[in-house]
């Protein structure tokens, strides 16, 4: 059996990339701080520092985030010297200190975790308890050490506790790691965001962040930098150096950002309306408008605009194809609307029917408009007009389900790099797969189409098998039946990658 090849394996020239060590030199919280001197550890609250112990053997703490508990390294006493002897003989890993915690309320400490350098399982190995995190709800600690012998690449691995010391747990192997504070809906608070080293084929290694669930499951990779991702879900990160209050957050947004209106638009009665500031506009007056669709700067709106009794008229025609709207747009601004694009029904040429306008979406630019409409007995068609309707042109076969305009879902990235494979017979054309994975994966595909495609698989073979039918080139061929799928499709429609299974 030929070995499996993951689209990853495309990538020609890889570059091997360093991640940057979290930093958490101090644990906050508003009006309270926790910070080290000396071995010991003090606690800040409105500017008047308060020694909580005394054993001069206390480093890397952090800080749960209702301001109760603060988790701490305590050096085993005179191990230190010992494990420097140790590596002195070359043995590299050797823990000189135990996890512990304080209750800030009681002011009470007790020992979580003893460190296990000689566990033979490298998931139940601890060597350190470093980079310490708690989770958004304060009830685990997460914690980084370094392993003897590496876990898929990576010579660290992931562990948490709860705060009560029960169920300490191996998470993930990585190389360094985030905990998201919060994130837009909380869609990915609590999880993870793991810097890992993974193996090409070619042997040599990439470095990746990969988004992690807080039990440990891969969801997927975020690209070599988390930027994109981080500004669509607006993630925030325990104690990453990121504004620990939501005044602060909201205030250092406001300075980085102007504010944009709020503005949708619909249709009621067969007219469109602009909703903007809570507050309602009738834009059309037709009585025969549908289907609209806002553009991403909020100055235009596409729309289907019944032709006059035109429905009746296909109704008692029945045809397979049978137009009933135009297609318009009115720009906001000025309030002027105007016909982009008259049905065409009866063209020969199935790319260039137009029975319909259904799925509208604008390019990012607003410059472009997107749109289906039926053409063959299994499959719709893509179109795309300039916003002066001039160039309209078919881009491919399949339903449109969205414009690219923010970076593709862990789920559809883990699937381009675990699960798609080089030879995939639904990527087009066979030697442009590559480059669209390495741009999709690196979120730069804003303005492609995520569109629903169908097909027929064939398989050939050089001789001839019962069921087979000889082809033109000499070989027989097969067919597997019809298929569907979800693919990433380049605005001009020349370019196609799977985004998912077929079937």
């Amino acid at each position: 059996m030929p070995k499996k090849k993951s689209s990853i394996a495309f990538f020609l020239c890889v570059m091997v990339l360093t991640f940057a060590a979290p930093i958490h030199a101090e644990g906050k919280k508003p009006g309270k701080t926790v910070f080290e001197k000396d071995g010991n550890i003090f606690l800040k609250v409105k500017g008047k520092p308060v020694q909580l112990t005394n054993t001069g053997r206390d480093f890397d703490l952090a800080l749960s985030p209702d301001g109760r508990w603060v988790a701490f390294s305590r050096e085993i006493e005179d191990k230190t010297g010992e494990c420097k002897k140790k590596q002195d003989d070359g043995r590299r890993i050797c823990n000189p200190g135990r996890l512990w915690i304080m209750d800030l309320e009681r002011r009470s400490e007790r020992l979580l975790l003893e460190p296990r350098e000689d566990a033979r399982d490298m998931k139940e190995f601890i060597g350190e308890f470093s980079d310490k995190f708690f989770s958004p709800d304060g009830k685990t600690l997460f914690f980084q050490t370094y392993i003897r012998k590496a876990l898929d690449e990576n010579f660290h691995a992931i562990h948490a506790v709860d705060i009560d010391g029960g169920n300490e747990r191996f998470v993930v192997a990585g190389a360094t790691y985030d905990v998201i504070k919060q994130s837009r809906d909380n869609t990915w608070t609590g999880h993870l965001v793991v810097g890992k080293y993974k193996a090409l084929f070619s042997g040599n290694l990439y470095a990746w962040y990969w988004l992690i669930t807080p039990q440990g499951k891969e969801l997927g990779p975020l690209g070599a930098n988390t930027e994109h991702f981080n500004h669509h879900y607006k993630v925030t990160y325990m104690e990453s150096g990121v504004p620990d209050s939501e005044d602060e957050l909201e205030a250092g947004e406001a300075q980085a950002e102007e504010p944009k209106t709020s503005k949708t638009v619909f249709e009621r009665d067969g007219n469109i309306f602009l909703w903007i500031d809570f507050k309602e506009t009738q834009v059309t007056h037709a009585g025969r408008d549908h289907g609209p669709a806002l553009s991403p700067d909020g100055r235009w709106v596409a729309f289907s605009r019944e032709i006059e009794d035109k429905a009746e008229e296909c109704k008692k025609k029945n045809d397979w194809i049978c137009a009933t709207d135009q297609l318009w747009v009115v720009d906001l601004e000025t309030r002027s609307e105007r016909l982009l694009l008259e049905p065409r029904e009866d063209a020969r040429d199935m790319k260039d029917v137009i029975g319909g306008f259904e799925n509208k979406d604008f390019s990012p630019d607003s410059k472009t408009l997107y749109f289906d409409t039926p053409a063959w007995a299994v499959s719709d068609a893509v179109h795309a007009v300039d916003i002066d309707g001039k160039n309209e042109r078919f881009v491919t076969p399949g339903s449109l389900l969205r414009v690219v305009k923010e970076p593709l879902s862990p789920e559809m990235k883990n699937y381009l790099v675990d699960v798609l494979e080089e030879d995939d017979w639904r990527i087009f054309p066979k030697n442009g797969g590559a480059p669209l994975v390495w741009k999709a994966l690196k979120d730069d595909v804003s303005g492609y189409l995520i569109v629903d495609k169908n097909g027929i698989r064939y398989i050939s073979s050089p001789i001839p098998l019962e069921g087979y039918w000889e082809g033109d080139d000499g070989k027989y061929y097969i067919s597997k039946g019809r298929t569907a799928w979800r693919a990433l499709v380049s605005p001009d429609g020349e370019k196609k990658i799977p985004l998912e299974r077929d079937g």
